[in-house]
């Protein structure tokens, strides 16, 4: 089969217009581009390898304008709700960083399992990505699960309520957020209870829906 109609999702331009990013359901690849005759190389190179799974297959590719050489890449779970997720070496549910500006031409590609800056852990499927383009923060909107019930009655599909987060900056400065209460100090401040999240209702650096009510699945 043709590598290009496994491509899927992952559509990037570098900040010069002579790189094309794109990505099947398992690597990222990049072609060298041809702006003005809108034409790729027919050779490519392989970046970003082992991120296949059922479920969410496709790789959201944004790259860092703050911190040229950088891409991000976002792999979802297997499934609706993935057990495996929980376990960090299997890769599923993370959004990953890679610095593809020290990549040598003929350097193996990374493994998204074991290689790269992990941003986040938790995240089911995050297709939307952003940086802020004055602080370079990162940025994702959440899709979160499908067929939850509350009472007998399903709640997933006209819930406006999807996640907006914050995971951090690329220059490690995670803690560059607003000071003053934890999300937890001020939506719980007389318990501070901990709360076992489900796969998909990660640890954020902001507010997080903590499912109270939810019918155990």
């Amino acid at each position: 089969m043709p590598l290009r109609s496994k491509l899927n999702h992952g559509i990037a331009l570098s900040p010069d217009g002579k790189t094309l990013y794109a990505s099947t359901v398992d690597k990222v690849y990049a072609w060298s581009y041809d702006a003005i005759e809108g034409v790729v190389n027919d050779s490519n190179r392989t970046l970003v390898a082992n991120m296949s799974n059922t479920g969410h297959t496709t790789r959201t590719l944004p790259l860092s304008n703050k911190k040229p050489g950088i891409i991000l890449v976002s792999r979802g779970s297997a499934a609706n709700i993935d057990q495996d997720a929980a376990r960090q070496e299997t890769g599923h549910s993370q959004l990953r960083a890679f610095d593809i500006g020290n990549l040598g031409e003929n350097s193996q590609p990374f493994d998204f399992t074991i290689h790269g800056t992990m941003l986040e852990w938790g995240l089911r499927n995050s297709v939307g990505i952003a940086e802020e383009p004055v602080t370079g923060g990162i940025w994702t909107v959440e899709n979160s699960a499908d067929q939850l019930r509350r009472n007998g009655v399903d709640i997933h599909r006209d819930n406006p309520a999807e996640e907006l987060n914050f995971h951090g900056y690329l220059d490690n400065s995670a803690e560059k957020r607003s000071r003053g209460p934890r999300p937890a100090e001020v939506i719980f401040p007389s318990t501070h209870r901990t709360v076992r999240h489900q796969v998909h209702a990660q640890r954020l650096r902001g507010i997080c829906y903590v499912p109270w009510q939810l019918e155990s699945r």
